[in-house]
């Protein structure tokens, strides 16, 4: 099935070399621009705009559409499309990442790692990141706070100095969109969220899906008994592609 769109493709600075805020800073500036320009430059409507990412891009994407709507800039994306995103970097023991931590194509480790880089510029930190050690007392009140679910205590690594050098980083909404304060006066435009069964992240997905709907934001969540990445698979893919292809014609973007 095919959708006729105009696709864009972002480069941006990546961790470790260039750790938070870079790549964010970087999304946030290329979406502006392209807002600007869509019409002039790109041949294409302005308020007809889709901003998505998968994984570490889907992070992004929520982040980038949370930080757009927070400054009332004029012109903002029409809905968002979060492919098991990451949505927060302060619990890496949720359900998903217990079920699924030895996932095939992307263990929880990985993701570990892949934080430690990005918030410290150092993989080094990974391990105390996989137990929530980097998690202070104050971000995990602020958790229980904004998601009415406690995280599990550090099983193991606590590093006091680290959880104080992160202590505002890891509620941060562009570090963790799901842990924005308030998502309603955001007015967010329509999420459409993908998660998968055997993902170290599906928790991520579907907690921020929760969290949109109780906001009022329209949320079109699809959940696929499959793993993290498997847009690079032939038969997942397809299905999924389809499913989009599907919601987008149908829909015109709403």
């Amino acid at each position: 099935m095919r959708i006729n769109i105009t696709a864009v493709a972002i480069e941006y600075r990546r961790a470790p070399e260039h750790p938070f805020p870079a790549a964010f800073d970087d999304c946030l500036a290329a979406v502006r621009s392209i807002l600007a320009n869509a019409s002039s430059v790109l041949g294409v409507n302005p308020h007809r705009i889709m901003l998505g990412g998968d994984s570490a891009g889907g992070q992004l994407a929520a982040s980038v559409t949370q930080a757009l709507a927070k400054a009332e800039d004029q012109l903002t994306p029409r809905l968002q499309l979060l492919v098991y995103p990451i949505t927060q970097l302060a619990n890496f023991r949720t359900q998903s990442h217990r079920e699924s931590y030895r996932s095939p194509l992307l263990e929880g480790s990985q993701v570990a790692r892949s934080a430690s880089m990005y918030l410290t510029g150092s993989i080094r930190h990974w391990r105390s990141v996989i137990g929530n050690g980097h998690a202070s007392k104050s971000v995990r009140a602020v958790y229980t706070e904004r998601l009415g679910e406690s995280m599990p205590p550090e099983s193991s690594h606590a590093d006091a100095t680290l959880a104080a050098k992160l202590e505002k980083l890891l509620i941060d909404p562009r570090v963790s969109p799901l842990l924005t304060p308030s998502i309603d006066p955001l007015r967010l435009p329509p999420a459409y969220i993908v998660a998968c069964q055997h993902d170290p992240l599906r928790s991520d997905a579907h907690l921020y899906s929760q969290r949109l709907e109780k906001s009022g934001v329209r949320v079109y969540y699809k959940y696929y008994p499959c793993y993290h990445g498997c847009l690079t698979e032939d038969k997942d893919a397809k299905r999924i592609v389809d499913d989009m292809a599907v919601f987008f014609n149908s829909n015109a973007m709403l």
